[in-house]
């Protein structure tokens, strides 16, 4: 999309808005695109508080990263909830475990 720095760093802000919102909110699929719905109001328009935060981004620009939102975060939202959400369990090995015996490969 040829972003100035302005409009990637304005990008990777959103990203991290609604990544946040997904993992230390718990927002739901439907709040989170409603939220970007907030946050993306307004561009295009004139600069001014209706604007919000995103206003150096055109209307084409503003749907390419709807599209790509749809895409990356939106889609496989579930899984995202999965990694953020489910706990992990702790998997120790020892030293022992891991040591392989490379002798008989090595007087091959």
């Amino acid at each position: 999309m040829n972003f100035s720095h302005e409009q990637l760093t304005g990008f990777m802000g959103l990203l991290n808005f609604l990544l946040e919102n997904l993992s230390d909110k718990h927002m739901t699929l439907g709040d989170n695109i409603k939220e970007l719905g907030r946050t993306m109001a307004g561009i295009g328009g004139t600069r001014s508080e209706e604007s919000g935060d995103l206003f150096f981004f055109n209307v084409e620009q503003a749907k390419a990263i709807i599209d790509y939102l749809k895409i990356s975060l939106f889609q496989p939202y579930k899984l995202y909830e999965y990694l953020f959400h489910t706990p992990r369990e702790e998997c120790v090995i020892s030293k022992e475990q891991l040591r392989v015996d490379i002798t008989p490969l090595i007087t091959a």
